[in-house]
């Protein structure tokens, strides 16, 4: 089902109301620190004669609670970004780049710092052949929501069939499953 249009305010309301809380803290405007800044991003930004930027606030990390990790989530916290139905269903090249612009930070949390494993969009949109290639190699993914079906609350991997890594059921179960990330480096 597609969302109804969502300003970005919508969007961030609409997230923060359907995660489920009894398996996610939700950590609001997290600042993160660049680890790493691809060479062309520098040689930009020496062209430009501007600082490489080496900061940046992903709208949400979502930290597992205990009892979401005993239930068998291995791969820690993750990152949302909200973006407007519009943005993201229009002009997706700008959302995916800045997610794999987060991907390359550090987080601090109130118990620590952290890295994110995989990041995710919302509203969900449909990501079809090329661009789900690349999020699924990315780590990337989508989050679905929608309360008038069986399952409420996904983490969908963005691949051509949005694989779900992590289901909410309306009747309060769960389903967890490992992202499939391509498992090969360089040559295909």
């Amino acid at each position: 089902m597609r969302n109804r249009m969502l300003t970005e305010k919508q969007a961030t309301e609409q997230f923060i109301n359907c995660v489920p809380a009894e398996y996610f803290y939700v950590h609001r405007q997290c600042k993160g620190e660049a680890i790493y800044v691809k060479k062309l991003k520098k040689i930009f930004a020496d062209w430009d004669n501007k600082k490489v930027p080496v900061r940046g606030v992903i709208d949400f990390i979502l930290e597992p609670t205990a009892l979401l990790e005993e239930k068998g989530w291995e791969i820690g916290c993750i990152g949302v970004e909200i973006k407007s139905s519009f943005d993201i269903e229009e002009k997706p090249g700008k959302a995916i780049v800045q997610i794999l612009d987060y991907q390359s930070c550090i987080y601090s949390l109130p118990n620590g710092s952290t890295e994110l494993s995989m990041i995710f969009l919302f509203p969900y949109i449909e990501t079809a052949s090329f661009i789900a290639s690349i999020m699924l190699q990315e780590g990337l993914g989508l989050v679905k929501y929608n309360p008038s079906y069986e399952n409420i609350f996904q983490l969908l991997h963005a691949n051509t069939s949005h694989e779900p890594i992590f289901t909410y059921y309306s009747n309060g179960k769960i389903e967890i499953r490992r992202p499939r990330y391509g498992k090969r480096f360089g040559h295909r």
